[in-house]
């Protein structure tokens, strides 16, 4: 196994790919190596790299597990959306619903099918349980990082000593993910008692439909 044919999916599983889609990558990868696995051969190589995931990376891995199995339950407990705070304070309010709709057939060029929204929206735990992680961990950081260097070059001169020795500090943040006890998410999302932050960096991010 080369890194060519595992690099899609090592990618692409902290964005919760399914195995189907890993499946594909892996397959169009040994399909440009003129190598056309069986379905076993394949299923046997899937869960191979899945395994490996859990063995090299195994504190990520559980903690997306948790958080998709624990938010997939907070939204059928009746929330209607979840909320986290980054280290910079970035609020970030993720809303995944169902959409209502429906359909109307036209007499229009023949016949014309269109499907349109009703206005009702039902939170779903399955899009939840999909994007919470990567959206957690990935985009809302990437964010939160953002704003946290604007806010230091906007109030002094951030030197490029210092530019190093924050990315230093972020980075060892992150590299606290690679141990395998899972962060405390009931208290940062979706509490009840989750205390918003009123400086004047704060902004809100709002994760919608």
């Amino acid at each position: 196994m080369t890194r060519a044919v595992c690099k899609r999916t090592v990618m692409t599983i902290p964005y919760n790919a399914t195995k189907d889609s890993s499946r594909k990558y892996i397959r169009e990868a040994l399909l440009e190596k003129k190598i056309d696995p069986t379905k076993d051969e394949l299923t046997q190589i899937v869960n191979a790299v899945y395994q490996s995931m859990d063995s090299i990376v195994p504190g990520p891995m559980q903690v997306m597990r948790w958080i998709k199995k624990h938010v997939g339950l907070y939204i059928r407990n009746g929330a209607k959306e979840v909320q986290w705070v980054t280290p910079s304070g970035f609020i970030v309010n993720q809303r995944r619903d169902d959409i209502e709709t429906m359909r109307m057939e036209l007499q229009l060029l023949g016949r014309t099918q269109i499907r349109l929204p009703t206005g009702k929206f039902t939170p779903s735990p399955t899009k939840h349980k999909s994007s919470t992680a990567p959206n957690t961990f990935i985009h809302s950081m990437l964010r939160s990082f953002t704003d946290h260097l604007h806010s230091l070059m906007n109030h002094s001169q951030l030197s490029m000593t210092q530019f190093f020795a924050e990315q230093e500090t972020w980075e060892h943040s992150i590299a606290l993910c690679e141990k395998p006890t899972p962060i405390s998410f009931p208290r940062s999302v979706g509490s009840q008692n989750l205390q918003r932050r009123s400086t004047p960096q704060n902004r809100h991010q709002s994760l919608g439909h």
